[in-house]
C-alpha cells in the first residue's frame, strides 16, 4: 500500500507524543470511561501512515467545511474511526481493496459502534480518489 506521508513527530519521539495525551483525546465523557488506552495509541501510530485517500477526504471535512466539526483518526471505545462528527454521531470510514476481505469483521464492528449510538457511513477508496465531489455529498446526505 502506498502512504502519503510518513512519520510527523518532529524532533518528538512517538513515545513522548504519546505521553502527551490527554486522557479522553477526542472522545466524548460517555465513551471516555470506556475508551481503550492501546486504540488511542493505535490511533498515533497510524496516523502517521494514512493512505492517500485519506487526506483528500480530510482536506475537505476539516475545519467544519460542511458545517459540522470532523475529527481524525477518532477513538471511540475500541475502535479507531478515520473521521468522526461526534455532535452528529456519524463515523465516517474509506474503505479500499483490504476491507473487501474483511468485510464481516467491519460488519461486526459497524454493529458495535450502532449500539454505542454512532451511525456509520463507509466509502470506497476508489470514489474518494476519482470523485471526491461525489464522496463529499454522500457524507453531506449522512449529515
Amino acid at each position: 500500500m502506498r502512504h502519503c506521508r510518513g512519520d510527523d513527530f518532529g524532533s518528538r519521539s512517538r513515545d513522548t507524543f504519546v505521553k502527551e495525551l490527554p486522557p479522553a483525546v477526542s472522545v466524548p465523557p460517555v465513551i471516555a470511561a470506556s475508551c481503550d488506552v492501546a486504540a488511542r495509541e493505535r490511533a498515533v501510530d497510524s496516523s502517521s501512515a494514512l493512505p492517500c485517500t485519506q487526506p483528500k477526504l480530510w482536506s475537505r471535512l476539516k475545519s467544519s467545511q460542511l458545517g459540522v466539526g470532523f475529527r481524525r483518526e477518532f477513538v471511540v471505545g475500541r475502535f479507531i474511526a478515520d473521521f468522526a462528527a461526534p455532535s452528529r454521531r456519524l463515523i465516517v470510514e474509506v474503505d479500499g481493496g483490504y476491507h473487501a476481505r474483511v468485510a464481516a469483521r467491519d460488519a461486526r464492528r459497524d454493529r458495535a459502534l450502532a449500539r454505542a449510538g454512532w451511525r456509520v457511513l463507509r466509502l470506497d477508496a476508489a470514489l474518494v480518489m476519482t470523485d471526491i465531489e461525489a464522496a463529499v455529498q454522500r457524507v453531506r446526505e449522512a449529515l
